[in-house]
């Protein structure tokens, strides 16, 4: 399979790589969101079979979860192996995106993150899901939806975004507070550390 499909001019093939390619070149990854599309039952099951049978030879239930906005899909996963990760991706409203989850018994809400709200992520954590958003561009938005304590993002440009989230908290650690200013501006007095 060739990558460049729907992409500006590339100058030599670009492979995808195997989920198994993958994981051998990064086995120290902190975690995996494995999005699975809607096809036909026969394929979504030679998948299942195989996504379950990786994540139990290599102990991956902790580091992997299966997400797709297919419930049949989900339903096998879950069937398979009860010990293997499942979340819902959903941009609807309606059915009530975390009812929905919660019935197919998702570790996982993964909403779009227009849709997402304080109180659509306040029921799923009361239910036990970790909620993530997709898919997330602007730092604003990313922002936003911290205040509304989703618990992960997903967007195009991790780097970038990554970059920004480590110089803050860099930022937060280095900040005097009111009482260290007005210290620092008396250099008559000495420091005070506690």
């Amino acid at each position: 399979m060739d990558a460049r499909r729907n992409t500006t001019a590339w100058p030599r093939k670009a492979g995808i790589p195997t989920l198994e390619a993958l994981l051998n070149e990064f086995p120290d990854f902190e975690h995996l969101q494995l999005e699975v599309k809607k096809d036909n039952r026969h394929r979504l099951n030679i998948l299942c079979n195989r996504l379950t049978e990786i994540i139990q030879r290599r102990d991956l239930y902790k580091r992997v979860v299966i997400t797709s906005s297919d419930s049949w899909f989900l339903q096998e996963a879950r069937r398979r192996d009860r010990k293997v990760r499942i979340g819902l991706v959903t941009d609807r409203k309606f059915p009530r995106p975390v009812n929905t989850a919660a019935r197919l018994h998702c570790d996982f809400l993964c909403i779009g993150w227009r849709i997402c709200t304080s109180a659509i992520v306040d029921d799923a954590h009361r239910r036990g899901m970790h909620v993530s958003t997709w898919t997330v561009n602007r730092i604003h938005d990313m922002v936003q939806l911290e205040a509304k304590g989703v618990d992960s993002i997903i967007t195009d440009y991790p780097t970038s975004t990554r970059m920004f989230f480590d110089n803050r908290a860099k930022a937060a650690l280095h900040l005097p507070t009111p009482q260290e200013s007005a210290e620092s501006t008396d250099s008559t007095r000495p420091a005070i550390s506690s």
